[in-house]
């Protein structure tokens, strides 16, 4: 099965997922980050956050659908108090694209999976899933519901966070 089904798939069977015992996220008001101290001298990191990277083939002949599409989902994720960053990068022929998504906690990031579920079937005609990255270290509920998309996770080594 193609990996982008299966990660779609999981979105409108949400009621079926590890997602549904998931806590509500407080989309309404934004809390400061929950920060913890690191090795490197007087420098925190926000060690819950987690960040994505999905990569996608992109069906040429519906790009204008897609980049449409693009501009819904954007807005959508905006709303989202945990949605910390979500950029669309595009190849110069727009075969390819890439989608840069940064988030408070493993809860938000399950919350914009749960929203994200209205569109996928637009997303899924358009694009392919050809990779995806996840940074940070998410919680069980997140790893179950990426199951079966060959997500690759990658825990925090070391570095530092600059809020401004």
């Amino acid at each position: 099965m193609r990996l982008f089904t299966v990660f779609f798939g999981f979105l409108l069977c949400v009621q079926h997922s590890a997602i549904e015992a998931a806590p509500a996220v407080d989309q309404t008001a934004d809390r400061p980050l929950a920060m913890a101290p690191r090795t490197v001298a007087n420098a925190q990191l926000p060690v819950d956050q987690l960040h994505w990277i999905l990569e996608l083939r992109i069906d040429t002949t519906q790009i204008t659908d897609f980049k449409g599409l693009m501009v819904e989902m954007v807005a959508a994720a905006k709303l989202e108090s945990g949605t910390l960053v979500y950029e669309w990068y595009f190849s110069e022929d727009n075969s390819r694209c890439i989608i840069n998504e940064r988030y408070r906690d493993s809860n938000a990031l399950l919350a914009h999976m749960r929203a994200s579920g209205r569109f996928s079937e637009r997303f899924l005609a358009a694009a392919k899933i050809t990779r995806l990255r996840v940074l940070g270290d998410p919680d069980a509920a997140v790893r179950a519901a990426l199951v079966g998309l060959n997500a690759e996770y990658l825990p925090l080594g070391e570095g530092f966070y600059k809020p401004h």
